[in-house]
């Protein structure tokens, strides 16, 4: 970026040039930017970068910011106060120019407020994310001098967190697999695995944020499906799933003769025999007996609430 061209005599811009450097330096423009601390993955948000004209003829004025990688910027002349002379937005790199009046410039404490659009990557990794940014700029023809941008640099793309709840029919704690769906469809995002407490409590963190029909199946149980839950960003949401009815030893979601199979071959097995198969253990006791058998008698031929649905527990 050039200086505007002085109209005066080259003695006078000689005699400008000449101004002793430590003058022009402590003279400094001092931007600073404003970010939101938190945001969430796919949210357009404004960056606000300020600043003052440190002197008189301040001009040929150009800020450039880098937001992180992968995310995207737009920028308009129009957003700036006062309206920019040019602006380009590439990728994640914004670029705003003010030139000043040939001659003139930019008088003394004069207030600039750079401001752009920032949209974050749909898949942005949930952390502390960095912005860099610089200011450089001629105070006459002196320059180009330039300053860091200073203020907020960072912010941190928060997920959401869901809260579940469900009831074990008095046995013991178990794993869990959690499937998200979008609202009203039957296509699954987002897939995790967890583990109940004793009381059939488990907590799942960095969800992207938004409305979710969610399932949740035991390992050995049938699934049960939540609509229409809303998941925020930087919030949890508690969500009681319900009875998790056992009996579903071949992972299928219906409980039928294929896990009567797997039951029958077991039966009366325990870890380190060459019948024994875990998942025929309903009562998590190490011991393929009557306990298990009831679960899955008490729930023959019913299914859980995704049966059929694409895709698998695993």
């Amino acid at each position: 970026m050039r200086p505007f061209r002085y109209s005066v005599a080259i003695l006078v811009l000689a005699a400008i040039v000449a101004l002793p450097v430590a003058i022009a330096l402590a003279q400094e423009a001092n931007p600073e930017r404003t970010l939101p601390h938190t945001v969430k993955r796919g949210e357009t948000f404004n960056v606000t970068v300020t600043f003052t004209a440190p002197a008189d003829e301040f001009n040929a004025v150009g800020l450039t910011d880098l937001a992180p990688d992968g995310w995207n910027v737009t920028v308009d002349e129009t957003w700036c106060s006062p309206n920019a002379d040019a602006v380009t937005a590439t990728g994640n790199k914004a670029e705003i120019a003010w030139f000043g009046e040939i001659g003139v410039g930019f008088d003394k404490d004069t207030p600039f407020t750079a401001l752009y659009k920032v949209t974050v990557y749909v898949y942005a990794p949930l952390e502390i994310h960095t912005f860099n940014g610089v200011l450089e700029y001629y105070l006459a023809a002196e320059g180009p001098y330039y300053a860091n941008i200073t203020g907020d640099s960072e912010v941190d793309v928060t997920g959401a967190t869901l809260e579940g709840h469900v009831d074990l029919q008095g046995f013991p704690a178990t794993n869990v697999t959690v499937r998200f769906f979008d609202n009203g469809t039957q296509n699954e995002t987002i897939k995790r695995y967890s583990s109940t407490d004793s009381n059939g409590n488990f907590t799942i963190g960095d969800i992207t944020a938004g409305t979710y029909d969610i399932a949740v199946k035991g390992e050995t149980s049938l699934s049960n499906l939540e609509s229409g839950v809303t998941l925020t960003a930087g919030n949890t949401a508690v969500v009681d799933f319900g009875v998790l009815l056992e009996g579903d030893a071949s992972g299928d979601d219906y409980v039928d003769g294929a896990d009567y199979g797997l039951l029958s071959f077991a039966w009366n097995s325990y870890p380190g025999q060459p019948n024994w198969h875990p998942r025929a253990d309903f009562s998590r006791d190490n011991y393929i007996d009557g306990s298990d058998y009831g679960p899955l008698s008490y729930n023959w031929g019913k299914w859980g609430d995704c049966f059929g649905w694409p895709g698998d527990w695993l």
